[in-house]
């Protein structure tokens, strides 16, 4: 049974289930995990393969934005905000 508020939005539950799913079958092929998700969160394989695509993009993002902000506070950098930009002084 699905806890979202309508058929395109995913709730964090869900994303939680999806990637603990992939995790946990981590030793096989992608495609096996999907078709597990998709069964358990009754969801179309194609939805599911959309929506972890978004979820790695998003961690990906996240991963990048921590690397960032690391290299700027251990480095000898100097960083200058421009018209909503930040820019990065060696």
């Amino acid at each position: 049974m699905r806890k979202t508020l309508s058929r395109s939005s995913w709730s964090e539950k869900e994303d939680k289930e999806l990637m603990r799913i992939i995790d946990h079958n981590n030793q096989y092929i992608l495609e096996y995990g999907l078709n597990l998700a998709s069964k358990k969160l009754h969801r179309s394989l194609s939805a599911i393969r959309q929506h972890y695509y978004i979820l790695l993009n998003k961690q990906n993002e996240e991963n990048l934005k921590r690397q960032f902000i690391d290299a700027v506070t251990t480095g000898d950098f100097k960083l200058s905000k421009h018209k909503n930009k930040y820019i990065v002084i060696v």
